[in-house]
């Protein structure tokens, strides 16, 4: 058995979480950009 290589199970694990926490990161932002807008449109432009 070789231990110097992460085995695909481990790696196909770490892509999961990884686009995991992208996703909900970019899902996050985008929320909070479509907040924004809708408050300066509200509140500066009073759309």
């Amino acid at each position: 058995m070789e231990h110097d290589h992460p085995s695909a199970e481990s790696i196909i694990a770490l892509y999961h979480e990884g686009a995991e926490a992208w996703a909900s990161r970019c899902i996050t932002r985008a929320l909070l950009m479509t907040n924004i807008d809708s408050y300066w449109q509200t509140t500066v432009l009073g759309w």
